[in-house]
């Protein structure tokens, strides 16, 4: 018998732009912010070649990004969690979690907001969600 995962319907919107850019995806909160950030790369479709960095608020609370080889001084001095370890379910389970902001290259400041349409079980990890 295979034990049943959770899988959270994610909507993804492009902040400040007309038309509104936006995708929904389907992953199980068992990947990583790091495998978020390949997936949002591949949806929007961006080209993989700045930094990013998860956050819940701009100027508070948590804030992830891969660890940079420069050190802490390269991240403008900002403590961030290591997202090649955070859990989308750790980023979910965040105290007063409303939604999870995602930006992509510092320098053009992409902008994302994350948020959760819902949450279900789906089959064993690997398989595609069955369609509503």
């Amino acid at each position: 018998m295979t034990t049943p995962h959770e899988i959270v319907r994610l909507k993804i919107t492009l902040d400040d732009v007309k038309p509104t850019v936006m995708r929904r995806v389907e992953v199980s909160v068992s990947i990583t912010l790091d495998t978020l950030h390949e997936i949002i790369q591949a949806i929007m479709p961006w080209e993989n070649s700045h930094l990013h960095a998860f956050y819940l608020r701009l100027i508070d609370g948590p804030r992830w990004a891969p660890p940079s080889p420069f050190g802490d001084d390269f991240n403008f001095g900002i403590k961030a969690r290591d997202s090649m370890r955070t859990t989308v379910a750790e980023a979910l389970a965040e105290p007063n979690f409303k939604a999870l902001r995602y930006n992509y290259d510092f320098g053009d400041d992409w902008r994302h907001t994350i948020k959760v349409e819902r949450q279900f079980f789906g089959g064993p990890p690997g398989r595609v969600p069955e369609a509503d």
